[in-house]
């Protein structure tokens, strides 16, 4: 309802934050390379800027698992959807977090990916953070990389 929209966005960028967060703090032990504005290596458009440094950037978070393939990336996306708080999805957009890999959702063939310079990314997913509780949402994740990162 629009009456709550904003008591959800305010959680779904405080939420993405702190998975953001994590992700930075774990990259280097797992591989990771995050896409995302907050890490400053792209231009951001001028009007886009009072929303980055307000956090006002939704729920999405896209990375790649360096060194590992599509495979290894469906194998993550079971794992944490078995977790029962990061379900796999082909549409992204909701109050619970979701998961899903470029193959399966907007870029389902090779030259797409091909085209955009996905290919090199093997293990390349897009998240969408909820509003679950935070903490929920990272052990998830935590317990997911731990699996296939050994």
């Amino acid at each position: 309802s629009l009456k709550t929209l904003h008591v959800r966005m305010e959680r779904h960028n405080q939420n993405m934050h702190e998975v953001y967060k994590y992700l930075v703090d774990v990259s280097e032990k797992y591989k990771i390379k995050i896409f995302h504005p907050l890490n400053g290596e792209y231009v951001i458009p001028h009007f886009a800027k009072e929303l980055i440094q307000q956090l006002r950037l939704g729920g999405m978070i896209t990375f790649n698992i360096n060194g590992k393939n599509e495979k290894d990336g469906i194998r993550f996306m079971d794992i944490l959807h078995q977790t029962g708080v990061i379900k796999q999805a082909t549409s992204l957009g909701g109050v619970e977090s979701l998961i899903s890999m470029p193959y399966n959702m907007s870029q389902a063939s090779w030259a797409q990916q091909e085209m955009l310079g996905l290919k090199k990314y093997r293990c390349l997913l897009r998240l969408s953070v909820g509003i679950e509780d935070v903490s929920d949402i990272m052990d998830a994740l935590d317990h997911g990389l731990r699996e296939i990162c050994g």
